[in-house]
């Protein structure tokens, strides 16, 4: 007997917050789960292979997913599988071999069922310069030479660099999800954002932006705040 299995990531998703959020589902929990590295890429690394990032290649340097050894998702595929990934973490998109075995590949700006033929805009800013400036023109001139309208695409353009972190990607997904024809043997990675910056505290003093660079290098002043 097959089913049809969703792995779902909450990216930064303090555990503390488990109980509140997730009380209502059955099933068994595990309390003493750790990351394999503290930031995106070197972590699914593993969730995908089940080894350690060093064991993969993966890290800051070596950000592709090019390791000789077959993924659980090409596994999956193998064993008669539909396998799909749909990812509002722009990291699992900006780089090379993460799409290996997902027959579909979805990045944040293509979330949204109304826009996955529109322009293309995530494939855009990994060829092109990302100065402020200068990408608007380019932007201007690959919307008009898109074979779609002028006007709808320049807006999911600057929807896709000015989407709001409020929206996480779960509006879309809920879209997606209520307009995909599931079958049988599906197997389905999700990634969302809405628990990433900006933090906020349990006291409720409001939202708190934190770099990770300068949480990593101790220049946090109000990290207790924000624990």
């Amino acid at each position: 007997m097959t089913e049809n299995i969703a792995l779902i990531v909450l990216d930064t998703f303090r555990q503390d917050s488990c109980e509140d959020s997730f009380d209502v589902l059955s099933g068994l929990r595990f309390t003493n789960a750790y990351a394999t590295s503290h930031w995106t890429i070197p972590a699914h690394a593993s969730l995908l292979t089940g080894k350690y990032p060093s064991e993969v290649g993966v890290h800051a340097k070596s950000p592709t997913f090019d390791c000789p050894d077959a993924s659980i998702v090409e596994h999956m595929q193998d064993n008669g599988y539909r396998t799909r990934m749909w990812s509002a973490n722009a990291n699992l998109t900006a780089w090379d071999g993460w799409d290996r075995g997902f027959e579909q590949f979805l990045d944040p700006a293509r979330l949204d069922p109304g826009r996955e033929h529109l322009v293309d805009w995530a494939s855009f800013a990994k060829e092109h310069d990302n100065s402020t400036p200068r990408r608007l023109l380019q932007a201007t001139k690959h919307a008009i030479s898109s074979d779609v309208p002028t006007l709808t695409a320049l807006k999911q353009g600057y929807q896709y660099w000015n989407r709001s972190r409020a929206d996480g990607g779960s509006n879309s997904i809920i879209k997606r999800v209520r307009e995909t024809d599931f079958e049988s043997d599906e197997f389905l990675v999700v990634n969302l954002m809405e628990t990433h910056t900006p933090y906020h505290s349990p006291d409720d003093l409001g939202p708190v932006e934190v770099s990770i660079g300068d949480a990593f290098a101790g220049n946090v002043d109000d990290d207790e705040h924000i624990k």
